[in-house]
């Protein structure tokens, strides 16, 4: 079984893996019939991001994947979520509901420092978990969420002067205000959470026990659920953000202007 496991995590890390692994290939997605331990895990997506372009500069042999749990996707945090932007938005805002939803290709061509990060919309890998099983791959494509992205807590002076934005506005109930934009753009799907910030786009998370990986296609990155659009690079830690994402029939790329009056009951001035 050795022999044939070299075509899933490579020659470098076969001596760390047992011989009597029961593992199947998928179109180049691995799947292992066992859980594999840390070190295990540590090589497999080092292996994974040195083979997968954009991600393989200056990989090192063991790499700890960013973890799903993290994210926390649908909890409300204990800190404030605050809006920052320019003071005409946030009135046009409060005024009749406009918001800009970003993209990942839109932040990733935007030439600002902090708001643009071209690694948004590089591929990703990913490693999904359940008991007795690990399936695990790098992956690209399936943009088809809008983005909107917020501070968690109080942003500083210096935190506004970054972003060159002077105003800001506390959403109260992310949940509602999730619902609210997702109705009025027809998402299929959305969620907030935390973003993770790693030296390496890696996804460590649970997969459902209906997963399989015998119908490989784009959906197949969902194998950690949506946690993939929160990993962002470390550099960017100091941005604490928190991330509303809303999932589209089809892939989007520019940023999209919406009118959400229903969204201002969510939301308060602070400035």
């Amino acid at each position: 079984m050795l022999e044939s496991l070299q075509g899933s995590v490579g020659r470098q890390q076969n001596r760390e893996l047992r011989g009597n692994d029961v593992y199947t290939m998928w179109g180049g997605i691995t799947e292992i019939h066992r859980n594999l331990s840390e070190q295990e895990i540590a090589q497999l997506t080092s292996w994974l991001l040195r083979r997968t372009p954009r991600l393989n500069t200056s990989v090192p042999k063991l790499v700890e994947p960013a973890k799903e749990a993290d994210i926390r996707l649908n909890e409300v945090p204990r800190q404030k979520i605050t809006k920052m932007g320019a003071r005409e938005h946030v009135d046009r805002f409060f005024d009749d509901g406009t918001l800009r939803l970003g993209t990942v290709r839109d932040f990733a061509r935007q030439e600002h420092n902090e708001i643009g990060d071209g690694q948004e919309d590089a591929p990703i890998v990913i490693i999904g978990e359940r008991i007795g099983y690990t399936a695990a791959g790098s992956f690209e494509g399936g943009h088809e969420h809008y983005v909107f992205c917020t501070f968690l807590g109080e942003p500083s002076v210096e935190i506004l002067e970054a972003f060159e934005y002077d105003s800001y506005y506390e959403i109260t109930d992310p949940a509602g205000f999730s619902n609210a934009v997702g109705n009025a753009i027809g998402s299929r799907h959305a969620d907030f959470g935390r973003c993770v910030y790693a030296p390496y786009r890696a996804l460590q998370g649970l997969v459902a026990d209906s997963f399989t990986m015998r119908r490989i296609d784009h959906r197949t990155m969902e194998m950690v659920g949506e946690g993939r659009n929160y990993v962002k690079s470390l550099p960017y830690v100091h941005q604490k953000e928190l991330r509303f994402t809303w999932r589209m029939k089809m892939e989007v790329g520019a940023p999209r202007l919406v009118k959400c009056p229903e969204a201002i009951q969510f939301a308060k001035r602070i400035d």
